[in-house]
């Protein structure tokens, strides 16, 4: 194999592995903000599990969180909760969930006599 096959190897598959890192960042952050839009509107856990099933449905068809947001703005503004503090949540599960699925990868390059 030349060289420049080898670097085009692993230029795709630094691609895919970047691009299945942003999909676990995105399940995750979706799925907390919808469990936490449940339990505010007061769902079973039956219900909050539902409801995040659908929430991830919908999710997937977009290429964006604004319709996934609105939704769930839209599910909370009868209770009173505004749609900034729904994009604000969603910006803190996004920050949580880049952490939570970098974590692993950062653990193996510390020192273990540390």
């Amino acid at each position: 194999m030349t060289s420049f096959n080898e670097r085009e190897n692993a230029f795709e598959a630094e691609f895919a592995h970047r691009e299945e890192l942003k999909f676990r960042v995105r399940e995750h952050a979706v799925v907390s903000l919808a469990r936490w839009s449940a339990q505010r509107l007061g769902k079973s856990e039956e219900a909050i599990k539902a409801f995040t099933r659908e929430t991830i449905e919908v999710d997937v068809t977009g290429p964006t969180f604004e319709p996934t947001i609105e939704r769930i703005a839209t599910a909370l503004a009868p209770i009173g909760i505004p749609p900034q503090e729904v994009r604000q949540a969603m910006d803190r599960f996004v920050a949580g969930a880049e952490a939570a699925v970098r974590q692993p990868f950062l653990g193996a390059f510390e020192d273990p006599g540390s």
